[in-house]
């Protein structure tokens, strides 16, 4: 259905733009997710590793 919806023209909000911008803002898109996950990424490896921590000292609570 996302397809379907993407691929009508009257819900192409990039149609004015040119090539060139386009390619501009799907880098900027690009760009924005994966800096915005990168930029969880250190602090959800140390709660992984919090958690693998206290699973081999037995101290793990899974309701916590």
């Amino acid at each position: 259905m996302l397809k379907t919806l993407l691929n009508d023209p009257k819900n192409d909000i990039l149609s004015g733009l040119t090539p060139e911008e386009r390619t501009r803002f799907n880098k900027s898109v690009n760009d924005a997710i994966l800096g915005t996950d990168m930029s969880k990424h250190i602090p959800i490896c140390g709660q992984f590793d919090a958690i693998v921590k206290k699973i081999q000292e037995k101290t793990f609570d899974k309701n916590s």
